[in-house]
């Protein structure tokens, strides 16, 4: 790749400026079901890149845009911000616009780059399963940890990610993390922890 000139540097510092912004979006839908203190949607696209690299290498597929996908599949929110079930009934938001604004300026190896990650997305490829699926068994994770923190209607969410899940490796880790307490992870260190100090 070409070394990039002046006002794509520019661009591409804008481009890390509007990703910031997701550091301040929450995901509205833990909003509707009374959860103040809820991700972002920057916390749920970091979850998500890690599931998609863990199930493309569990899938036996490449993993390099499949996590460029689902590092910026929810890039475009810093714009029209995070519609849940109930806004998109009533607000039509032009996704597509959003993120070619987000992505002009660029330097263009890396722009076509994000835009074909995205673009394989909305097929039926192996590929894009796999990155459809990170995004919802992130939700199934996040969900199972408010469950474990009181949220009952968590269960709603639980429900919704799990039925749309289409690999074989996303739905056996589902039926694993519903399986267990989100903290089994930190109880486990305690417990290792005070058995050292004996």
């Amino acid at each position: 790749m070409a070394k990039p000139k002046e006002k794509e540097m520019a661009a591409l510092a804008n481009l890390f400026f509007e990703a910031g912004q997701l550091k301040r979006l929450p995901r509205s839908g833990w909003l509707t079901i009374g959860i103040k203190d809820c991700e972002t949607i920057a916390e749920h696209s970091f979850r998500s890149a890690l599931i998609s690299y863990v199930l493309a290498k569990m899938e036996g597929v490449d993993y390099s845009r499949i996590l460029l996908a689902s590092l910026v599949h929810d890039l475009h929110e810093a714009r029209i911000s995070d519609l849940n079930t109930t806004n998109k009934k009533y607000v039509k938001a032009d996704e597509r616009k959003a993120w070619e604004d987000a992505l002009a300026g660029l330097p263009g190896e890396m722009r076509m780059e994000i835009e074909s990650a995205l673009d394989e997305k909305s097929k039926n490829s192996i590929e894009a399963k796999i990155c459809n699926d990170a995004d919802k068994l992130e939700m199934l994770v996040q969900a199972k940890e408010y469950l474990d923190l009181g949220h009952r209607n968590a269960t709603d969410w639980i429900a919704s990610a799990q039925k749309n899940l289409r690999t074989n490796s996303a739905k056996r880790l589902a039926k694993i993390i519903l399986r267990m307490d989100s903290n089994n992870w930190l109880l486990a260190n305690r417990n290792e922890s005070k058995g050292k100090k004996r």
